[in-house]
């Protein structure tokens, strides 16, 4: 998907793009090649109407470029709600390391091959220098550690995932693992009530789920 440094590029502009004009939050993100993670809050109820003007004009645009037709993307996207409550935010930070792990997993930033913070595609990058663009907000996950927002919680946030990266190729934990795993959303069962009767509300509404709202585009 990701073949040259001027895809790449492209997606983020375009995700800078969709991020002004829907409200989102981004709070980590990495692209490999084949794909991307994205931690993303939704302030608004429009993340399919978001992820829709996203992947499509990507897509357009990628194969414009290369005089083809066809999809770009296998499928759709997945998407799962995670608790970031202030009260529980250990789902928060295992995704947060999972997809910040994601290139030393994949043998591309780890040992000889270089430090998380040398994979230029990951929002990594920004935490370890203090600034990035204007749609990435780094104060949440700094305090879902506990850490300060500042440069001392930023190094020793990057630290933590440079030594994880290091010693064990960046593999997440059992337990961590399990929880990526268990379905649908992740969080404790009364997150999981919550979702439950989110659901149950919207379908009430004119007995269908609800739509997601639109984003202004231009």
């Amino acid at each position: 998907m990701f073949e040259t440094d001027d895809d790449r590029l492209v997606f983020l502009s375009r995700l800078g793009e969709i991020c002004g004009s829907c409200g989102w939050r981004l709070h980590a993100w990495v692209l490999m090649e084949s794909h991307f993670h994205l931690l993303v809050e939704t302030p608004q109820p429009n993340l399919v109407a978001g992820m829709k003007w996203l992947l499509g004009t990507f897509s357009q645009g990628w194969n414009r470029a290369r005089r083809r037709r066809g999809h770009v993307f296998q499928g759709r996207y997945k998407s799962v709600p995670v608790n970031g409550s202030d009260a529980d935010q250990h789902y928060f930070r295992i995704v947060a390391d999972y997809i910040h792990l994601n290139p030393a997993r994949a043998g591309l930033a780890r040992g000889e091959v270089g430090k998380l913070v040398d994979y230029r595609w990951s929002s990594l990058l920004s935490y370890a220098a203090g600034k990035g663009p204007v749609w990435l907000e780094m104060q949440r996950l700094l305090k879902s550690f506990e850490l300060a927002e500042d440069g001392r919680g930023r190094r020793a946030y990057v630290a933590w995932l440079e030594a994880r990266a290091a010693n064990n190729g960046g593999k997440i934990g059992e337990d961590a693992q399990a929880t990526l795993q268990q379905g649908w959303y992740m969080g404790e069962q009364t997150f999981r009530d919550q979702l439950l009767s989110l659901i149950t509300d919207r379908q009430g509404e004119d007995g269908q789920t609800a739509s997601t709202a639109e984003c202004a585009q231009t």
